[in-house]
């Protein structure tokens, strides 16, 4: 067996033959740190007919020397530091800190740029793979880990083509297994060991997180939604004009408004949110975000956080995760609308699936639902 490998795509094929025993099973989830794990997992989700998502962590690294990790953030507000290194090259608090910001920004960012309007896949109670393109120190690994299993998986996996195996010494007590396909010692860089380790792009991410959640469609993962024919049922009931728009399967607000010809400022996305005890519904426009600080003030909310995939599941079982269409009143939640969205004369927004949407007066829109129009959304 080759002692290297050509490309991620290579090790992540060689990665999955080691995986075969989690073929074909319905807990099993993939989850790839972005961005030159995501090329790996994606071949692991495809060998094992996985779905695959995404787990954003940001290393931390130690200034004139980012390569080397002072330590890593992850989702959730998780910050793992290495004490040793941080001890030794005397790095102060107000220093971490200030890296710590930067990285934080980029998080939010690669967030929203990779997984759009949809929640972080549920986790809890399935069988996870976490997969980069390789493990040196371990950092970024090990705030992922911790990220992760705050959300009570029932079995955690690290699966990497290549480890430094005292790399995985400070995570190794809080996962079940890791799987390698070369441990060489002295690793040095992960980058030694492929022919090929050019940056991985956005939007080469974002294209293979499409082409696996089409496959996992085509393999008889998530069925297309019914709710589509409830919605327009709704419409004709209260005598509303509206054209339906059927288009490419998309997976971002973004991508959609593109695809059905939307300007960005005209397109609805809708997200749902759990403001102090319960859900809400924010409809903002396709190129913004929730700027949650605005939202907890215009709310006077102590709590506003992003409702989960199962939360979402369950107020709308017939819709496609990420496809709700931004009618609270027919699942009895209050609507909140971003001020810009306002300013349209036309809305277009997701039918409950990622394959149709729907085209309407935003007044007309605006009398059915009744919603708060708030100041709560900024550029994306």
């Amino acid at each position: 067996m080759a002692d290297r490998f050509c490309d991620r795509t290579e090790a992540g094929r060689r990665l999955a033959a080691l995986l075969g025993s989690y073929a074909g099973r319905p807990d099993v989830l993939v989850l790839a740190l972005p961005r030159g794990g995501v090329p790996v997992a994606f071949e692991v989700a495809r060998a094992l007919h996985a779905p695959l998502d995404v787990l954003v962590v940001r290393k931390l690294g130690v200034p004139g020397q980012e390569e080397l990790a002072l330590g890593a953030i992850a989702s959730g507000g998780v910050l793992v530091l290495n004490e040793q290194l941080i001890r030794r090259l005397r790095l102060t608090s107000g220093t971490i800190d200030a890296i710590a910001a930067v990285e934080q920004c980029e998080l939010e960012r690669r967030e929203q740029a990779y997984r759009g309007d949809l929640p972080p896949a549920d986790v809890a109670g399935r069988t996870v793979i976490v997969v980069d393109d390789g493990l040196a120190t371990g950092t970024s690994m090990h705030a992922a880990v911790v990220t992760l299993r705050e959300r009570r998986p029932a079995r955690i996996v690290v699966a990497v083509p290549l480890a430094a195996l005292d790399g995985c010494a400070t995570f190794r007590p809080l996962v079940d297994e890791i799987v390698w396909v070369l441990a060489p010692d002295p690793l040095y860089a992960v980058g030694m060991w492929y022919d090929d380790f050019a940056p991985t792009t956005d939007k080469q991410v974002r294209r293979l997180l499409r082409q696996a959640a089409q496959l996992c469609v085509e393999k008889g993962g998530t069925p297309m939604s019914t709710e589509t024919s409830s919605l327009t049922t709704f419409l004709k009931d209260n005598a509303v004009d509206f054209e339906i728009v059927h288009h490419r399967r998309d997976y971002t607000a973004q991508e959609t408004a593109a695809d059905t010809r939307t300007p960005g400022r005209a397109f609805a996305k809708t997200v749902i949110v759990w403001v102090d005890g319960s859900y809400a519904m924010v409809v903002l426009p396709a190129h913004h975000q929730i700027d949650f600080r605005k939202l907890r003030h215009e709310l006077d909310a102590m709590i506003v956080r992003l409702a989960s995939e199962e939360e979402c599941r369950d107020l709308c079982p017939e819709c496609e995760t990420g496809a709700l269409p931004p009618f609270g009143n027919l699942y009895e939640v209050p609507v909140y609308v971003s001020n810009v969205l306002s300013e349209a004369e036309k809305i277009t927004f997701n039918a409950g699936s990622h394959a149709d949407a729907i085209r309407m007066d935003y007044h007309d829109w605006r009398k059915l639902v009744r919603p708060r129009v708030l100041d709560l959304s900024k550029p994306a």
